[in-house]
């Protein structure tokens, strides 16, 4: 008995939930953290780390 290696429509499917689930992952971790210190977020709003706070944000107005 052979092993055949997955069909490449199966590698593109794992990689889309994937990749949704470290955004959902990000978006959640990030409003967690604005919920418990806002200060720690609203202080970088722009630059690099403003990313954080750009992500709270977006999931703060995906729940409400």
């Amino acid at each position: 008995m052979s092993i055949h290696p997955p069909q490449p429509w199966v590698w593109k499917g794992v990689v889309a939930g994937a990749s949704q689930a470290s955004l959902c992952l990000r978006l959640c971790t990030c409003a967690y953290i604005q919920s418990l210190a806002p200060s720690l977020l609203d202080r970088h709003k722009t630059g690099l780390s403003g990313i954080f706070w750009k992500y709270a944000r977006i999931e703060l107005n995906l729940c409400w």
